[in-house]
């Protein structure tokens, strides 16, 4: 036997509330068409005094039996079981509780109005039989009896119903709960990574980029100071090499005056020359 579907807020599902196991389901159906069968004998035998006979009341149980059966798929189409039980209802005292049975399912899986409808067909299927067998009870009496038992199996099954979409929405609330709650701790955690990736990296980061700026301080001083020490080698060269000069000079006065006099003289040869060599370029150009 099928669970019943499950209704949620703003409409209708087909999932069951509840998964159950393969033998409890089997165990549950039996059940159920047992007791829908037992119900109508005992209609059938014990309730009503005008009853079918011969032939008739075989084809009345075995019409019983099929509409017990037929109970298995009330869940997956109850608006077609509802009202076909209903119709065996209304000529077979054997199907007096199977279609009842579905007509529970109709207000428990469908809107209200639908199963109103359904609930209206098994009475006037009451009134059919009572036609069939009128010795039985009153009219009004039967009017009355089946009109109860219709509205107070629709009433049931949308408290049921009811009670199934307010289990729905508490489910879905603890499931978004859930996952909300899931959601900020894996924020927290990530948030938690985050921090500790970033402390991790200052801790090793920091003291390295420190050393590397200690060195590059370091080799900095280290080449002004050979720089420093290179000019003022260079320096001291200078003025040793004038020193040395200045001291050379001075020891050696006929050195410094061959060097103080080689200059003028120089000039002064290179200006004989020059007019030696311009005094035979005229001659050549007066020559015939």
């Amino acid at each position: 036997m099928p669970s019943p579907p499950l209704a949620v807020a703003g409409g209708r599902s087909d999932e069951t509330p509840v998964r159950r196991g393969p033998w409890t389901e089997r165990g549950r159906s039996a059940w159920l068409v047992l007791s829908s069968f037992a119900g109508g004998l005992a209609l059938l035998f014990l309730v009503l005094e005008q009853r079918p006979g011969g032939g008739w009341r075989v084809l009345d149980i075995a019409v019983g039996a099929l509409a017990s059966l037929v109970l298995l798929v009330r869940y997956r189409a109850p608006l077609v079981v509802g009202p076909v039980l209903a119709v065996a209802g209304a000529f077979s005292a054997t199907a007096g509780v199977a279609n009842y049975v579905a007509l529970f399912a109709v207000a428990r899986s469908r809107p209200t109005e639908q199963a109103f409808l359904v609930a209206l067909a098994d009475i006037a299927g009451a009134l059919v039989f009572w036609l069939l067998y009128p010795a039985n009870s009153a009219l009004s009496l039967t009017v009355v009896v089946n009109t109860a038992i219709t509205l107070a199996v629709v009433a049931w099954g949308a408290l049921r119903q009811k009670q199934q979409d307010l289990v729905a929405v508490y489910r879905d609330r603890a499931a978004r709960i859930e996952r909300e709650r899931e959601q900020r701790a894996e924020q927290i955690q990530m948030a938690e990574r985050a921090r500790i990736a970033r402390d991790m990296h200052d801790s090793v980061a920091h003291p390295h980029l420190a050393d590397r700026a200690l060195r590059r301080r370091a080799r900095g001083r280290r080449g002004r100071r050979r720089e420093r020490r290179h000019h003022s080698r260079d320096d001291s060269h200078d003025r040793d090499q004038r020193t040395r000069r200045t001291a050379h000079g001075d020891r050696h006065p006929a050195r410094r005056h061959r060097r103080d006099t080689a200059r003028p003289r120089a000039r002064a040869h290179r200006r004989r020359i020059d007019r030696r060599s311009q005094t035979g370029r005229s001659a050549g150009r007066r020559a015939p």
